[in-house]
């Protein structure tokens, strides 16, 4: 499994490419602030996919367990420290964007992906052929990103 912050959730869902998380791993936890992030927005089109499938409860599921590790950092948002806790403790990746969250998660030794580490792993697997489009789609609702950062990603993937 791994543990995923909101952000690479939203992200992903509001192109409709969530796929590519159910593709890289069986189950994806979200912790409960990320849950009252991700449904307790009401209407929220770039999480409409996300919402569905986490009211299906089959991939994308709602950790229940109780935290025992609380990443003590008040750098980081509620729902960046409760994934990198969810993951230190159950000992599997961090799906996370925030670069102070996957420094930290980095730091305590919790191996974090983001997003473009998704596409990057999906492409080299075969699961998409570019990776260009999916970010320009990303950028366009609202996926923040410097360009010198998405052309060092693109690069990398050879676009």
């Amino acid at each position: 499994p791994v543990a995923a912050d909101t952000s690479a959730v939203v992200t992903l869902s509001s192109i409709g490419r969530l796929d590519l998380l159910r593709h890289l791993w069986p189950i994806v936890w979200l912790p409960q602030v990320c849950i009252v992030e991700l449904v307790g927005q009401g209407e929220w089109p770039q999480a409409r996919q996300a919402q569905n499938e986490l009211a299906k409860e089959e991939w994308l599921l709602p950790w229940k367990g109780q935290l025992e590790f609380q990443v003590p950092s008040g750098k980081l948002g509620k729902g960046e420290i409760e994934a990198v806790s969810l993951a230190y403790q159950e000992k599997c990746e961090c799906l996370i964007d925030d670069k102070k969250g996957r420094a930290f998660a980095d730091f305590i030794g919790v191996n974090a992906i983001g997003t473009f580490g998704v596409l990057k792993r999906c492409k080299a697997e075969g699961v998409i052929s570019v990776a260009k489009p999916l970010i320009c789609e990303m950028q366009h609702y609202g996926f923040r990103c410097r360009p010198e950062l998405i052309a060092e990603v693109l690069a990398e993937m050879n676009e």
